[in-house]
Formats: structure tokens, sequence, C-alpha cells
């Protein structure tokens, strides 16, 4: 087999592999990439923990017009705004994450302000989404385990030190 027949993925992959260990080295040794599965579960015990609030607190509270409402969309990102920016902003980390060793950071290894935190949660993993999930899918496939929505805000989810 020829070796200057790489395929796109292989010259990604590789790329990427020294992009990570350089980022890895310029940041903090504390600073090492969350497991996909730990990040896995945090996502869904953060998920259970909005669905709860969105279905017992705020949807009795608000009720939407006669017909098709954008109102319940509106409030779910609104609402992972308020709660990934404080939680990232106070403690580095949201429910789900604390309960499996995680934080998020800012590359450098600084803690997250109020708005970035917020931005990264309801716009970024918004937008991870769209086309399905391919955003998420891509932490499965670079060894510095990034989410786009990570990219995009210059974020890292690491383990606990």
């Amino acid at each position: 087999s020829d070796s200057n027949n790489k395929s796109i993925v292989d010259e990604y992959l590789s790329e990427n592999r020294s992009e990570a260990q350089k980022s890895v080295r310029m940041n903090s040794p504390s600073l090492s990439p969350a497991s996909a599965g730990k990040r896995i579960g945090a996502f869904l015990v953060d998920k259970i923990i909005l669905f709860i609030v969105g279905t017992y607190i705020l949807s009795p509270l608000i009720k939407p017009t006669q017909g098709f409402s954008m109102i319940p969309f509106f409030t779910n990102i609104i609402t992972e705004f308020l709660y990934a920016g404080y939680f990232y902003s106070s403690q580095m980390a949201t429910p789900g994450k604390v309960v499996f060793g995680l934080q998020v950071v800012k590359d450098s290894g600084e803690k997250l302000d109020f708005l970035k935190g917020g931005l990264r949660d309801s716009l970024g993993k918004s937008i991870s989404s769209i086309i399905l999930g391919i955003g998420y899918l891509m932490a499965f496939f670079r060894l510095d385990r990034c989410a786009l929505h990570d990219l995009m805000f210059k974020t890292r989810v690491v383990e606990k030190s």
C-alpha cells in the first residue's frame, strides 16, 4: 500500500492529533480531557434536571397562545443559558458534570464567565445538535475530546484535578 494515498479522514486525524498534542503541552498537565462516557453521563443528568425545571416549574407559568408557539423553544434556550452561565461561572461545572468529576474551563485553564458559559451551552450545543449531532460526535474522534461547541467557545471539558 502506498503511504502517499492517505484518505481525507486520515489526514484530518493526523493533523488533529498533532494540534491536540501541542495544545496539551501548552496547557497545564492537570487538564486531562474528559472521557466521552463521562461527558454523556453528565449531559444526561443535566438534561433530566432541565426537563424537570421546564416541565414542572416553567411550563405551568407560561401558557402558549393559540396555535403553534415558539415560547417553549425560547424558554428552553433561556433556561439552559441561565443554568450553564450560573454553574460554570460559580463552580466550573453544572450539577451533571459535578456528579462525574468534570469541569469546563477556557483553553487557558481559567474559569468561564457567566456569558461565555451560558452561550456555550445554549447557543453552542444547539449548533452542535443541528446536523444529526455531528458537533457532539466530533469529540469521539478528536484526541483533545473537544466537541464543536468547545471549539467555538475555546473551552475544554476536563477531569477535575
